[in-house]
């Protein structure tokens, strides 16, 4: 796994967050109450949308928000910040 997709598993251990990685198919991720992504450069960003379809959120919302914050603390850096002027 990557940097960022590590950081997020540990972090969600730590927070007590089920993760379950498998692979799916667009049915499931329709289905899904939310999702994000990771990567280097943002860390990790909500997914809102695919294929112009917009995906539920409020489950996911907490879920980030949650494992931001912890991300931010644990780096002592406000990484969201830089994102909101990106």
């Amino acid at each position: 796994p990557g940097i960022s997709r590590l950081q997020v598993l540990e972090l969600a251990a730590d927070l007590g967050i089920k993760v379950h990685q498998t692979e799916f198919n667009r049915d499931f991720v329709f289905s899904a109450e939310g999702a994000f992504v990771t990567s280097t450069p943002y860390c990790m960003l909500p997914v809102s949308t695919i294929d112009q379809q917009i995906l539920p959120n409020e489950t996911a919302r907490e879920i980030y928000n949650n494992l931001a914050e912890a991300w931010e603390q644990k780096i002592d850096f406000p990484w969201r910040q830089q994102l909101s002027r990106a």
